[in-house]
C-alpha cells in the first residue's frame, strides 16, 4: 500500500513539473511578443530548470524578431561504422525532446549499436532535455547499444557534473575521440 501511495505521489509531482514547463513556455511567448523580455526568462523565474549555454547563444536571442519555436535539427551520418547525430538548436520540453527520443529509438530499431550525439551546436537545454538524454542512454543500453556524447562545452559539462549525470554518460571532447572510443 505504501509503495502504491509513493508512486501516485511521484506521478502527481511529475505532472506538476510538466505543467510548470508549459506555463514557462507560455510566459516566454507572451513576454517576447509584448517586448517586455530583456533578459532570459530562466534568470527571472526558474534558474533551477533552465541551462543556457554561454557563448553559443545568438546575440539577438531576446529580440522580437526571434522565431518562437526553434526546432532541433538533427543530421545523422555514418563514420567508421558509428552513427553520428549532429544536433543544432535546443533540447527542450516538447517537440524537440520528443524528436530526439524518437531519433534514437529509430536508430536502435534499425540495429545501430554505436551512436554518438554531437552537442556542438546545442544552444540551450532544460531539465526535460536532460531527462531525454538520460532516457536515450538507458534505452540504448537496454537494447545492447552504446550512446556517447561529444562537444559538450564547459557550461553543459558543469551541469552534468552538478546533477551527477557525468557518471552516466561517456563524454568526449571531440567527435573523432568519441568515434575512436568504439574501436578500443
Amino acid at each position: 500500500m505504501f509503495a502504491a501511495a509513493g508512486v501516485a505521489t511521484l506521478q502527481a509531482d511529475l505532472q506538476r513539473v510538466r505543467v510548470l514547463h508549459v506555463l514557462r513556455g507560455l510566459l516566454l511567448r507572451i513576454a517576447r511578443r509584448s517586448g517586455t523580455l530583456k533578459r532570459p526568462l530562466c534568470e527571472i523565474y526558474q534558474k533551477q530548470i533552465c541551462f543556457a549555454v554561454p557563448g553559443r547563444v545568438p546575440p539577438d536571442l531576446y529580440t522580437d524578431q526571434e522565431e518562437i519555436n526553434v526546432a532541433l535539427k538533427m543530421t545523422a551520418r555514418e563514420v567508421d561504422g558509428v552513427t553520428v547525430i549532429a544536433m543544432d538548436g535546443r533540447i527542450v520540453l516538447g517537440e524537440e525532446s520528443n524528436a530526439l527520443r524518437e531519433k534514437v529509438k529509430s536508430l536502435i530499431a534499425e540495429g545501430k549499436k554505436k551512436i554518438v550525439l554531437n552537442m556542438d551546436n546545442i544552444t540551450f537545454i532544460d531539465s526535460a532535455g536532460l531527462g531525454t538524454l538520460v532516457s536515450a542512454h538507458h534505452s540504448a543500453k537496454a537494447q545492447g547499444s552504446s550512446l556517447r556524447l561529444c562537444h559538450l562545452g564547459t557550461k553543459f559539462t558543469e551541469v552534468l557534473q552538478i546533477t551527477k549525470l557525468m557518471t552516466i554518460f561517456d563524454v568526449y571532447n571531440t567527435e573523432a575521440e568519441a568515434v575512436a572510443s568504439f574501436s578500443k
